[in-house]
Order: structure tokens, then C-alpha cells, then sequence
């Protein structure tokens, strides 16, 4: 499973999709995640954030490796 926070309109949701992975995509914008709809139908979980959220690289690592472990 992969989480993307941040999704967008779905560009890298589609490439991981297209890889065989399960997809959720997160995002703060409604307007983008329409855009990802669109563009990946049911193939992917999106959800909407309640507001955006600064992210550190540090913050991003840690919470990537405890969806990888």
C-alpha cells in the first residue's frame, strides 16, 4: 500500500497504481483531488485533508518507514 500525502490532481498516484500498488492519496485542495478523481476513478482511496500541514523531510522519512516496516 502507498500513501501519498500531497496527491495532487494524481500524477504519482497513477504511476504507482499503474505499478500495482494500492493508492491512497491525501491532499488539502478540493480542486485537485476532483482532478485525481477523474483521472483515476475508483482505482485509488483519496481523502481530503482538514487542513494542510507542514511536513519536514524528517517528519515525511519517518512516517514513509513505518509504512514500509
Amino acid at each position: 500500500m502507498a500513501v501519498e500525502q500531497g496527491c495532487g490532481a494524481g500524477h504519482y498516484a497513477a504511476e504507482l497504481l499503474a505499478g500495482g500498488a494500492e493508492v491512497v492519496g491525501i491532499d488539502g485542495s478540493a480542486t485537485l483531488l476532483s482532478h485525481a478523481r477523474v483521472r483515476l476513478g475508483d482505482r485509488a482511496e483519496l481523502r481530503m485533508t482538514a487542513r494542510r500541514s507542514r511536513w519536514t523531510s524528517s517528519t515525511t522519512r519517518r512516517s514513509t518507514e513505518s509504512c514500509v516496516h
